[in-house]
């Protein structure tokens, strides 16, 4: 077998992370089991990452690096336009990255235990908090910081209810209705069309 170069054997190991916080939570992150979860030898990601709290981080920064790729290039112009954006990108939360969300929920958790993981959550948050507000700015709201973060909190409330109630998740049109409801109450009227 090839050897791999650390660049590419770091992101191993901090995708075989993400993928014991998603099936075995917190608690089962060890550098054994991210060991067999990413097909390394026994010690091999301790070499990289020495402590557990630089797993989390290593985790942490790769759920960043992958939520910011594949970002849409421009801005909607409508609130529907909007409204079907974030549908899309929560709707993705909850099917297509499940895992990543689930090992999202559990670094949240971890955060409040480790200002290093939550420096690099925070920063995430941010970067997401500015783009709704550049769009929400860019169809009228006149509190463009305060309703970007409350339509986050509803994204944020509909997967987290999705992913961890056990109750049916939403499905797309009910997500949909939603936040066109949470959109429409926070633009101005001519920008809804």
């Amino acid at each position: 077998m090839p050897r791999q170069p650390p660049d590419d054997r770091r992101t191993a190991i901090a995708d075989a992370v993400i993928e014991v916080l998603a099936s075995s939570g917190a608690r089962g992150l060890t550098h054994r089991a991210v060991d067999a979860a990413a097909g390394l030898p026994a010690g091999s990601c301790s070499y990289y990452f020495r402590s557990r709290e630089a797993l989390l981080i290593a985790g942490a920064r790769r759920i960043a690096e992958l939520d910011m790729t594949g970002r849409p290039p421009t801005a909607p112009a409508t609130v529907d336009d909007l409204a079907g954006l974030l549908t899309r990108l929560v709707w993705a939360q909850i099917t297509a990255d499940r895992r990543r969300t689930e090992a999202r929920l559990h670094l949240s958790l971890e955060a409040t235990r480790y200002p290093a993981v939550r420096a690099v959550l925070e920063e995430l948050a941010a970067t997401f908090t500015g783009a709704a507000v550049a769009l929400l700015s860019a169809l009228g709201t006149r509190h463009p910081r305060r309703d970007a973060r409350a339509v986050l909190a509803v994204c944020q409330g509909i997967v987290f209810e999705s992913t961890v109630s056990g109750r049916r998740p939403f499905t797309q049109p009910e997500i949909r209705a939603v936040l066109t409801d949470v959109l429409t109450a926070r633009l101005p009227g001519p920008s809804r069309a």
